[in-house]
């Protein structure tokens, strides 16, 4: 059995990894919803802007983003499918004994989408 000092800081990592692991996924949503609204087109190339013309992206050049899928929507769809169970892995999977592989994994197939 570990020690009480062990135990807190296994406590803090697990709050900590929940925590970003929450603000990364809500980030992929947004990006997944901006590719959502532009609906089924295929982007430019393979690195295009999730909110072309949005103002309020327009300091951060429409929001860069990459896809490997050539239409929009699916892509969109799948980011946010794929944010929202990294969302759920950041706070329950994480305290799987191999969690740390699971959201690895969760975090490479969210690029690609």
């Amino acid at each position: 059995m570990g020690s009480s000092r062990q135990m807190r800081t296994g406590r803090a990592m697990r709050t900590v990894v929940g925590v970003f692991g929450l603000l990364a996924a809500l980030a992929g949503m947004e990006h997944g919803l901006g590719e959502i609204l532009q609906g089924p087109v295929a982007p430019d190339g393979l690195v295009f802007r999730s909110w072309p013309g949005n103002e309020a992206f327009e300091t951060l050049g429409g929001e860069p983003a990459m896809t490997v899928i050539p239409n929009l929507l699916v892509s969109g769809i799948l980011t946010v499918v794929v944010a929202a169970v990294f969302a759920i892995w950041a706070v329950t999977g994480i305290q799987r004994r191999h969690g740390s592989l699971g959201l690895i994994g969760l975090s490479l197939a969210g690029r690609q989408g």
